[in-house]
């Protein structure tokens, strides 16, 4: 049953990616439905079988419980402690009633009822990536789906760019006709997508490597057999010089500042484990694979639009730094609750100085989004949980796991870097696509970490020697 479940979420994953990222509510409805059918069917399931192996991280349970509590209608002497600036407002407006009121935290409970039920959906997409994905089958119905998306929205946005498409299927694109944007309408979350994928395609080139050199040295089959992982391998890295061009041709700047930050950062991280030239070979194959394409295909578009941040008063012209001053003075006054989840928006209207006659639907940072939306405390468990497991990935990294674990490890790593950066300066998180694809790799890096070993040596992964004989991994999901 796992085996399906990671084709499903894989499948669910595609569909909504190549349904504009999800951004049409009749795609983000049916990606929360197939998740949410898919969960109560493996819970069900796993009661029927007499197993309590799908559980929930506590951080990740206290989150639900905090967003959701700004949905529940409260006293307003309650909401006077939590949210004081909300009372205050909601006092002003009915004066006569505030002895007995009752009022929500949020200030547009039909919004945050939405985006909860969206991340819902991410949180169900999460556990469900980490019961279902299983290292020591040596492969991931998830990865392989994840590549193939990756591929297509790569090569479908350089033939958009190359070749002055700039439609996507049969809709003419009104906003980045000079850019690549694969499905997406905007360029800088088709680059978060590309981000997310090319770390993980790293780490599978990476595995088939591993392998044809164990086989190699081994010397149990034929020569010719021992090839085939590494042509598979070599094909994996040629697919990421593919996406890291389309990433360059996108000119989303801190989508390819995070793709290449998170690279060197995960070649860095392979070298410093294996310490083989065959690593450093494949590191450079990478790096100056994508530049050469690049400057074939034409880098002065992306350089442009780095070289513009050198000029003065862009900046302030670009309007992002107007938008966190006022986001800045919006934390000020709802540090706790925050908003709402999903009314930055609406919330943003009273602070807003800047292209007054605009209506500015997103803090062009997750970051200070979340901050805005769901307070203080919500954003330290939100990005703290996931920078929490991103330190336990690196720690376990180097540690001893099988293979195919520590390649996902890597790659999960390199994924959640990209996507950190990008999220400063930008909102792929409130993309559905680009934000159930990054709950899902965060669910199979959870399980990779957290896996229990049983018994036996586990080969040392992504290592400059021989490994040692194979152990075996297992264990049930213990989320808690």
């Amino acid at each position: 049953m796992k085996a399906w479940v990671e084709r499903l979420l894989a499948l669910v994953a595609l569909i909504t990616a190549l349904a504009f990222g999800g951004t049409v509510p009749l795609a983000y409805s049916f990606m929360e439905i197939a998740v949410f059918l898919l969960l109560f069917a493996v819970v069900a399931v796993e009661c029927y079988r007499g197993h309590r192996t799908v559980r929930l991280p506590w951080p990740v349970g206290l989150l639900m419980i905090w967003v959701g509590l700004e949905l529940v209608p409260l006293p307003a002497r309650v909401v006077g402690w939590l949210s004081p600036m909300r009372a205050g407002l909601m006092a002003s407006i009915a004066p006569r009633w505030v002895s007995g009121a009752w009022w929500t935290l949020s200030i547009d409970p039909h919004r945050t009822l939405l985006n909860f039920l969206k991340l819902l959906a991410y949180v169900a997409a999460f556990v469900l990536a980490s019961w279902a994905f299983s290292p020591r089958q040596g492969k991931s119905s998830i990865v392989n789906g994840l590549v193939v998306l990756g591929s297509f929205e790569a090569l479908y946005g350089l033939y958009q760019y190359l070749g002055h498409h700039q439609k996507i299927f049969g809709y003419t694109k009104v906003a980045y006709t000079t850019d690549a944007t694969g499905t997406y309408i905007n360029r800088n979350h088709f680059a978060g997508l590309l981000e997310l994928i090319i770390p993980l395609t790293v780490a599978a080139g990476f595995y088939q490597i591993q392998l044809w050199r164990r086989e190699r040295w081994r010397a149990t089959r034929r020569s010719e057999e021992n090839h085939v992982a590494a042509y598979r391998g070599l094909f994996l890295l040629f697919l990421v010089i593919i996406m890291g061009v389309a990433a360059i041709c996108s000119h989303s700047r801190m989508g390819i500042f995070g793709m290449f930050v998170s690279l060197i950062f995960i070649l860095l991280l392979s070298q410093a484990r294996s310490g083989t030239r065959v690593w450093k070979a494949a590191s450079l194959l990478i790096i100056f694979g994508i530049l050469a394409y690049g400057i074939w295909v034409g880098l002065g578009p992306a350089l442009h639009r780095f070289e513009n941040l050198g000029k003065r008063g862009y900046l302030e012209q670009e309007g992002r730094l107007h938008i966190w001053e006022g986001a800045k003075r919006l934390i000020q006054n709802y540090p706790l609750t925050g908003t709402g989840l999903g009314t930055f928006g609406e919330a943003y209207r009273h602070y807003q100085h800047y292209l007054t006659y605009a209506y500015v639907t997103h803090a062009h940072s997750d970051i200070i989004e979340f901050t805005c939306n769901i307070g203080i405390l919500g954003a330290i468990l939100l990005f703290g949980s996931i920078l929490w497991l991103w330190g336990q990935s690196i720690r376990a990294f180097f540690g001893e796991m099988g293979e195919y674990r520590r390649a996902i490890t890597l790659g999960c790593i390199g994924s959640t870097l990209a996507l950190l950066i990008h999220s400063t300066a930008d909102f792929n998180l409130q993309i559905p696509a680009n934000a159930l694809i990054w709950a899902m790799i965060l669910g199979m890096n959870y399980k990779a970490v957290h896996l229990r070993k049983e018994e036996g040596r586990v080969p040392v992964a992504l290592a400059g020697k021989p490994p040692s004989p194979e152990g075996v991994e297992h264990g049930a999901i213990r989320l808690t």
